[in-house]
């Protein structure tokens, strides 16, 4: 049987809209199960857990008719690919999986089998980035920066450190929310005459980020009052890799930066 591979849609993060865009995978070329979508997280006494569910597939890998299906079992884990436990779910089309413990990341792949034991290869995962308490940050990150997920002034909202930057803005930029010098960005110079502008974008990295990268635009307005802010040309859509980038200024001119995972 080749119940093929998944096609799935993250839909587990709370990270609210604006620039941040949902991971989303196709199962090229492969036939059999159609969509498998991770759509809510909740806390419990016994742990987090996470709900799935998914369209069962009519068709094995080479075209015949899908006659025997006999269930599907959710892999899940806490590296890439590396599956540490499995749940059989039998026929159902959708599961929760109860007991997972907060503040980690976990990796999501659904396979089918038939009658005769027959099982498909593993759809393209999805991540959990664990955010228990729905308020927009990843529990890792919370943990790693404040210690706990009730901290003081830990809130998306808060401004830990100060600097005008609410934490979560600190999180989609990858900077420390608890270090007030540290803050997004652009910087300017000038030498021999020339005035130049720079930042530094960041590589979106540690375990909040799984499955995600950061991307920039550099934009710039004549004129603050009338706020027409425009894509600086070569500095759009710029994947991040902790690199610093630079543009010669002409004139009188005001610069920002814009950033998003995806």
């Amino acid at each position: 049987m080749g119940g093929g591979v998944p096609e799935m849609e993250s839909r587990g993060s709370s990270w609210p809209g604006g620039d941040v865009m949902k991971m989303i995978w196709s199962a090229c070329g492969w036939l059999g199960l159609a969509t498998v979508v991770l759509f809510c997280q909740t806390l419990r006494a016994s742990g987090a857990q996470v709900s799935l569910a998914w369209d069962s597939p009519s068709t094995n890998v080479d075209g015949s008719p899908l006659t025997d299906l006999a269930g599907y079992r959710i892999y899940y884990g806490s590296a890439s690919k590396a599956y540490q436990s499995t749940v059989d779910v039998g026929t159902a089309t959708s599961a929760t999986v109860h007991g997972l413990e907060p503040g980690q990341n976990l990796y999501f792949a659904v396979t089918a089998y038939n009658s005769e034991s027959n099982e498909s290869p593993f759809s393209p995962e999805v991540v959990w980035n664990s955010d228990v308490n729905s308020d927009g940050i990843p529990d890792s990150w919370e943990l790693a920066n404040f210690g706990s997920l009730n901290a003081p002034n830990s809130g998306p909202d808060d401004d830990f450190d100060g600097d005008g930057f609410s934490n979560l803005e600190e999180f989609y930029a990858g900077t420390c929310p608890t270090n007030s010098a540290d803050y997004p960005g652009v910087s300017a110079a000038s030498s021999n005459g020339q005035a130049t502008v720079s930042f530094q974008a960041l590589a979106a990295a540690g375990a909040a980020y799984d499955g995600y990268q950061r991307y920039y635009v550099l934009e710039r307005a004549d004129d603050l009052m009338k706020a027409s802010w425009t894509a600086v040309s070569g500095f759009d859509n710029i994947q991040a890799t902790n690199q610093i980038l630079t543009v010669s200024v002409q004139g009188t001119s005001f610069y920002r930066t814009r950033l998003w995972l995806q």
